[in-house]
């Protein structure tokens, strides 16, 4: 059994149109251009598994990638209906509109981009299952050979249809380099943290500077990394932090939202540098006050193979009466976060996710964190009679609250090696 498993993306299936459930062994990934939206749209990817789910029409694949995220619209064991003979075959749509047959569409940023998250999961596929990490022609097909292919090869091969996707401007060369480095990264063992890790999550709430300072001060003689929320208009604190305690630093980034959540830490957790992950902005969100826009971010850090992530998800969301507009930018967070999550387990990366969330962890709102198999730790009220302030991760930990001046419990999280 290959020590790396098939890629596990946000799962929008199942197909409406299939062949059942014999399709493995896997013999073959066909490349497809959806011949409709751009990468760059947002959602383009999950549109196609929604049309996968209710067409009529005998069409469906197992993955889709757009410039932002990739989904998976069938499970590797299905037979999608992609490109005749079917079976043994894993269907790869990219988004592409492939207008003048896609001349020069691949060097474009949201085309390499998309391509780049592609070559990830076709990495995974070929380790999981053994494929050779080559291109195949036609007469190969016919051969028995497998690898990685283009509709058009498999059209060429069995002519069981006249699709010529994904077009004679296809990267094939850069494309398959891109899948050898994706497989060499899934095959070099990470560094994993070389000591415990020890992160405390504070919301900050309706406590005053004063007792703020002496409460993050105290943080420090035991934490690794302080992640906080509804920080932003508590930037003397911070900077008073920051002189007192040598050796720390921030990452809060100065895209809109992100000073709410920003990300203390030390330099190094045993001589092992922590670095900054990009900061993604929302501008999503109502806070607990009226349905109005609101600036959201996600912050983040990575010190050896573990991604932490913070964030401040969107308030009240979770009760029964919370209005559609709420619902709707909770959950557009939450896939943001999700999809950053999710682009981390993809290259073999562990992840912790921390902050206040606004919502019971078996909420359904919470549901693409738990899709993704992450644990969350936090198992006493933090907020009220409320679990609302969690810590999901894939690693071995544990989680215990403590009180303080705010209105939240601070969490204080324990990662072991």
């Amino acid at each position: 059994m290959s020590a790396v498993a098939a890629p596990s993306p946000p799962y929008v299936g199942p197909p409406n149109r299939h062949g059942g459930t014999s399709n493995k062994p896997i013999h073959r990934i066909v490349m497809h251009c959806t011949v409709g939206a751009e990468p760059g749209l947002l959602g383009a990817a999950r549109a196609i598994g929604r049309y996968f789910r209710t067409t009529e029409r005998a069409a469906s694949a197992h993955y889709a990638a757009d410039s932002r995220e990739s989904v998976q619209c069938a499970w590797d064991s299905v037979v999608c209906y992609h490109a005749p003979p079917n079976t043994h075959s894993i269907g790869y749509e990219l988004c592409c509109s492939l207008s003048n047959q896609g001349e020069g569409h691949w060097t474009r940023p949201d085309h390499v981009a998309m391509l780049e998250i592609a070559a990830r999961d076709v990495a995974q596929l070929c380790l999981a299952y053994d494929i050779p990490i080559r291109k195949v022609t036609a007469t190969q097909l016919r051969g028995g050979a497998h690898g990685i292919c283009g509709h058009k090869d498999v059209t060429d091969a069995w002519h069981e249809t006249t699709h010529w996707d994904p077009g004679p401007h296809f990267p094939w060369s850069r494309f398959i380099g891109m899948v050898h480095r994706a497989a060499d990264v899934l095959l070099t063992p990470s560094t994993p943290p070389v000591a415990d890790l020890h992160v405390k999550s504070y919301n900050l709430g309706d406590a005053n500077d004063s007792v703020v300072l002496a409460e993050l001060l105290d943080f420090a003689r035991d934490a690794d990394v302080i992640a906080l929320q509804e920080a932003g208009d508590r930037g003397g604190v911070l900077t008073v932090f920051l002189k007192r305690r040598a050796g720390w630093t921030i990452n809060q980034g100065s895209v809109p939202g992100s000073r709410s959540v920003p990300l203390l830490y030390r330099k190094t957790l045993d001589g092992q540098p922590f670095s900054r992950l990009a900061v993604a902005a929302m501008v999503v969100g109502p806070g607990a006050g009226p349905d109005t826009t609101k600036p959201k971010a996600i912050t983040g850090l990575r010190v050896g193979n573990l991604a932490i992530l913070n964030t401040h998800m969107v308030a009240s969301a979770w009760q029964e009466d919370a209005s559609a507009f709420r619902k709707g930018h909770y959950r557009l967070q939450m896939k943001a976060l999700a999809r950053m999550a999710s682009r981390r387990l993809s290259r073999g990366q562990a992840v912790l996710a921390v902050g206040d969330f606004n919502a019971a962890p078996d909420h359904e709102l919470l549901a693409p964190l738990r899709a993704l198999r992450l644990k969350q730790l936090v198992e006493k009220p933090t907020h009220g009679v409320g679990i609302f302030d969690h810590a999901w991760t894939n690693l071995d930990g544990t989680a215990d609250t403590e009180d303080g001046s705010s209105d939240h419990q601070a969490v204080s999280v324990t990662i072991r090696r």
